[in-house]
């Protein structure tokens, strides 16, 4: 194992909004909305609260080439860099899972959001630690096409917010 030397700490850097889309129902099936008057904070406040809160305070160190240390929590993981993906491994699961994207000097946390809208506001939320995606989202709907989206009153939206720490 080769030494990294001093340990390499990233902290946050800021935040960006990838990705902000949401679709209504229309006879034809799904249509695009306009975001314009939307923020994605109007829908997912907590959840982004949450994130927000959490990096700004963390720190995450490089101690060698295997080992990774989340500051304050003091966490520890092993982790690996698989093409510009950097996984950690949860021994609860036994499994390698994706945290990160990029390399040691400069990496971005994803954030997925996803919400399925009714008349009544927003009906079901997810949060993923991955980018969301169209047929993501609609999956998760229940709608495995488009064109399934007939009802005028319902909404899919879905958000991709990156983390950079440097």
């Amino acid at each position: 194992m080769r030494q990294i030397g001093i340990p390499l700490v990233l902290s946050f850097r800021y935040s960006q909004v990838q990705e902000f889309v949401m679709y209504t129902g229309s006879r034809k099936g799904a249509i695009t909305c306009d975001t314009a008057g939307v923020k994605p904070y109007d829908l997912w406040a907590d959840e982004i609260n949450k994130k927000e809160n959490l990096y700004k305070d963390m720190g995450l160190v490089f101690v060698d080439d295997t080992r990774l240390k989340i500051i304050p929590h003091n966490y520890f993981y092993s982790y690996r860099i698989n093409c510009g993906v950097i996984e950690v491994f949860i021994s609860g699961s036994g499994e390698w899972v994706p945290f990160a994207y990029g390399d040691r000097n400069k990496l971005t946390i994803r954030l997925g959001l996803t919400g399925i809208m009714n008349f009544r506001g927003i009906g079901k939320k997810r949060v993923q630690n991955n980018n969301e995606t169209c047929w993501g989202a609609f999956n998760y709907a229940g709608l495995p096409t488009l064109s399934q989206l007939k009802d005028k009153k319902s909404k899919i939206a879905w958000c991709n917010i990156h983390y950079t720490f440097q």
